[in-house]
């Protein structure tokens, strides 16, 4: 099928094809298992006692069927007192209870408003559901606030979502505030404790209780297969809405109930739950871990008091050749790689457990620091932060176009592009390679120093206050001083405002003012490149930025970046012509980018510069006759905006 030959060929492009594997490491930093549940002794030896009692393999139907057993209810009674509620319901797994809750629990006309990092079983429930969905930005509640102002209002019933702890980054949402803005606005609130239950609160029952909030939560989705060693999940909630979702969750009806061994193993798990030391420890060890990044002094951790600790290393090559060397020595974690997370920002992913030790975490630590210091990226995040490392000269491409590199050898990833006249900070220099600053857009890489001339701090400064010049069409004409017949054609976006510094004449192109709809007409069928922003290739904010950079606008050279540009609009209905339109993963990171050309049209590169359809769910592809991506937000970028 010509579908999944494409979605894979696309895949393994980007160096982020998924596949089953066996790992086995002799120090797990990549597991769940938060405090070690899934090997405790105790735990296995009261779930065999629980076994014991002529319990059946199988549950042999679905609950509504025969598959109700005691044990059933037993240990969803529990569940409830546990996390101080009035009812609990068993679900199979965690993306079960996500899919079966947030697919009926609201109704048509009514809205969910959900966190842009929300699981993709809580998303996947939404999209099952016939209310409307608006997700806002993580964490963001400011952002909640202004969807609440909109759709809370007494003839619908507004549910918000979220989780406790995210996934990718261990970070939490300030859930008192969340919850005040929601009985404020007379919203109801369901979250996932997914990673909270075993690491917070009383015995490790959830953030929620550890906040006192459990009073006023609509519903609780706590999943067994983290902390606590086992597999499936619950609802908690009221028992008006476990009754509900007995009747409507389509994953819990029908379904064949899980078997009563593995309730017998949740019901033992909640039980050690309340005597266990390796909470405290698990603590201890995340303690510990963080005071050991400070004293090493490691950038590009993202915050987070949680066993998930997330080091971001731009780069799928980079952050699979660092997991690869740390996993040589034994050392289980695993690299997060784009598109998961938007590019730039892949990541270690380091889960913490109660059972590693203190050797453990420092030889993990010293290993990072050893290889972040060979590979120079400690270098690398200073400049992120705008520290000054070195006194460097600057540059100029002389040739038509200059692939930039994500590593410095050809045939490593392109990610964006050089066209002749731009201007260029050199960071570092290798005999062969330069890591540079690109001064428009602030984007770095790596050059060949083939491809560039140097050029001195005066003339650099002199060509500031130049008027910025660039090619408007396809290919310009410009004549090499260095022989009588010698020319170099330079693509449309390219500069020629400082070609007094090259061995070239000076171009007499008249500027046209075109205006950003027209411009972006003249790039249909230019077939899509990664990294590429030229007529003969170019990606969705390659298209963005080099639009906007013909008339006379600034834009940043990611589709994530330009999503802060300009200001938000609310709904498609609100947009006009030259609007910006971007489109986010299941992991809701900004991945693309459109320009609306009115009548809910929309022109974006997508294996080629092409033009489809827009509603509020995504962009709709009438060629492969379904939608490819997934709006997020919708934003209007000033005429005078640099």
């Amino acid at each position: 099928m010509k579908h999944i030959t494409q979605k894979l060929a696309e895949r393994t492009a980007h160096n982020a094809l998924r596949s089953l594997q066996q790992r086995h490491f002799s120090i797990d930093f990549y597991s769940n298992d938060y405090i070690g549940f899934s090997t405790d002794v105790a735990i296995s030896r009261r779930m065999q006692a629980l076994a014991n009692s002529d319990l059946a393999h199988g549950s042999t139907g679905s609950r509504l069927l025969s598959g109700n057993l005691p044990i059933f209810a037993e240990t969803e009674r529990y569940i409830a007192d546990f996390h101080h509620a009035e009812a609990a319901l068993l679900y199979n797994s965690g993306y079960d209870a996500n899919v079966g809750f947030f697919s009926c629990i609201v109704g048509r006309g009514d809205v969910i408003l959900y966190d842009s990092y929300s699981h993709a079983s809580i998303r996947d429930g939404i999209s099952l559901s016939l209310a409307n969905a608006y997700k806002f930005k993580h964490n963001d509640l400011e952002d909640l606030e202004k969807l609440l102002k909109k759709f809370a209002t007494d003839q619908r019933t507004v549910l918000i979502a979220t989780e406790t702890v995210f996934s990718m980054d261990g970070d939490s949402p300030d859930l008192r505030r969340l919850v005040a803005l929601a009985q404020q606005y007379g919203a109801y609130v369901a979250v996932d404790e997914a990673h909270a239950i075993g690491v917070f609160g009383p015995n490790g029952s959830g953030l929620i209780q550890a906040l006192g909030l459990e009073n006023d939560i609509f519903a609780r989705i706590v999943t067994f297969g983290k902390g606590l060693g086992a597999h499936g999940a619950a609802v908690v909630a009221s028992a008006e809405v476990v009754q509900y979702l007995v009747n409507f969750s389509r994953s819990f009806i029908y379904t064949t109930a899980m078997s009563p061994h593995s309730v017998a193993t949740i019901r033992a798990g909640y039980e050690q739950l309340s005597q266990t030391e390796a909470i405290s420890q698990l603590h201890h060890n995340i303690a510990y871990f963080k005071t050991q990044i400070a004293q090493q002094q490691l950038q590009g951790f993202i915050a987070s008091d949680s066993a998930i600790q997330a080091m971001v290393v731009p780069g799928n090559e980079r952050v699979k050749a660092l997991a690869a060397q740390l996993q040589a020595q034994g050392i289980g974690v695993l690299p997060i790689l784009a598109p998961t997370v938007p590019a730039g920002e892949e990541r270690l992913r380091i889960c913490l457990h109660s059972f590693n030790t203190e050797e453990e975490i420092k030889k993990l630590v010293n290993l990072l620091t050893d290889k972040f210091a060979n590979w120079q990226i400690i270098r690398t995040f200073a400049r992120v932060m705008s520290m000054k490392i070195l006194e460097t000269p600057y540059g100029i491409c002389h040739l038509s176009v200059v692939p930039v590199r994500l590593e410095p050898f050809e045939g490593a990833e392109m990610i964006t592009q050089l066209l002749f006249g731009e201007l260029l900070q050199v960071i570092d220099k290798e005999e062969h390679w330069s890591y540079v600053r690109l001064l428009f857009d602030n984007i770095e890489g790596w050059v060949a120093n083939s491809q560039f001339t140097e050029i001195s701090d005066k003339d650099y400064k002199k060509s500031l206050k130049k008027k910025e010049k660039y090619a408007h069409r396809w290919l310009t004409k410009l004549r090499l001083k260095t022989g009588d017949n010698l020319f170099l054609h330079i693509p449309k976006g390219a500069t020629f405002s400082h070609n007094h510094l090259l061995q070239t004449s000076q171009s007499t192109q008249r500027i046209p003012h075109q205006g950003i709809i027209p411009t972006a007409l003249e790039y249909l069928n230019v077939p899509f490149l990664t990294g590429g922003k030229t007529p003969f290739g170019i990606d969705a904010a390659g298209l963005v930025q080099m639009v906007f950079k013909l008339n006379g606008i600034h834009l940043p050279r990611t589709a994530k970046k330009q999503a802060t540009c300009g200001v938000s609009l609310s709904f498609i209905e609100e947009c006009q012509a030259g609007d910006l339109a971007f489109f986010d993963d299941e992991e809701g990171n900004i991945i693309h980018v459109g320009i609306l050309l009115g009548d809910n049209r929309i022109i974006h590169s997508f294996g080629k510069v092409r033009i489809d359809r827009l509603d509020h769910i995504g962009i709709f592809n009438s060629e492969l006759r379904n939608y490819t991506h997934q709006l997020r937000l919708l934003r209007r970028i000033s005429t005078t905006e640099k």
